[in-house]
């Protein structure tokens, strides 16, 4: 079994740094890759990796959106198998179109198949449970194949916030192609987005894989496991009020940039909420 390591950086306006430079760039997404690959025509292959679930906040989750055909080679394979938190397992199957991968793998990419689907193109998570969102920290994708023809991962990640649900920012790209790997032999990757300190983006409300740019390898590649990491945002802490020329100050740390926030008032505290005059928003 051989294993393969490497480390780059990539802004938000695509621009990338060598590991020293991005170690100490705390605005900047680092995007290390692995491969791992078994031995010829030899099935199955199982990478060392094991799929952290602690903390996977779509785990178990169907997809808020999902487009294109996740099956082009093997039926049955559907979208949802990738955040199953299950097997990494390389397996040789007789698919749809001869011997192929087996169905824990889907298929994702630009191209269009014998029979005229195209391939998973698009896949969005949203993220619920949290008002202010989630502070994303590590994006984990797991892809392989039964052999070297499809072992690429391919995508852009974009990201929506609380915000401004509807409206999904440029996150990072992916275009990781392992080297070496002999012909017929099964292949495994793995590609994690952290950065060196703090969130790769906050008060995130969905998640959304573009798998058409890059284009992918042969027109689609194998993934088995999507994971995304992080925690909910801070919720609004307002500081102690003060006044300054007759004029009230509130100041505040966490809660939703841009968010809209009521100002009430009331003579008298014991009063119900209902009761209360807003002065503000």
């Amino acid at each position: 079994m051989t294993y393969y390591y490497k480390i780059s950086a990539v802004n938000t306006n695509g621009e990338s740094a060598d590991s020293a430079e991005a170690a100490a760039t705390t605005s900047r997404s680092m995007i290390s890759v692995s491969d791992q690959y078994g031995a010829a025509n030899t099935y199955p292959f199982t990478p060392s990796w094991r799929v952290a679930t602690n903390g996977d906040l779509i785990l178990r989750q169907i997809p808020s959106a999902a487009v294109g055909n996740f099956g082009e080679e093997a039926s049955g394979a559907t979208a949802n198998s990738l955040t199953s938190g299950g097997s990494l397992t390389i397996s040789q199957i007789a698919g749809t179109q001869g011997k192929t991968c087996s169905s824990n793998y889907v298929t994702c990419g630009n191209g269009t198949g014998p029979d005229g689907s195209n391939a998973g193109s698009l896949l969005t998570y949203s993220l619920a449970g949290s008002a202010t969102g989630y502070d994303l920290t590590n994006v984990t994708v797991y892809g392989g194949w039964q052999d070297n023809g499809r072992d690429e991962q391919a995508y852009t990640i974009y990201y929506a916030t609380v915000a401004a649900p509807t409206n999904f920012t440029f996150l990072t790209s992916v275009n990781y192609t392992p080297s070496g790997v002999p012909g017929s032999t099964p292949s495994a990757t793995r590609v994690i987005i952290a950065t060196a300190t703090g969130a790769l983006a906050t008060n995130v409300a969905a998640v959304m894989f573009d798998f058409t740019c890059p284009p992918s390898e042969n027109g689609w590649c194998g993934y088995a496991q999507i994971a995304l990491y992080g925690m909910p945002s801070a919720p609004p802490d307002l500081a102690a009020p003060s006044t300054t020329v007759g004029n009230l100050i509130l100041q505040g740390t966490g809660g939703v940039p841009g968010g809209q926030y009521t100002i009430l008032s009331a003579s008298q505290l014991e009063l119900p909420l209902p009761e209360w005059s807003t002065n503000g928003t």
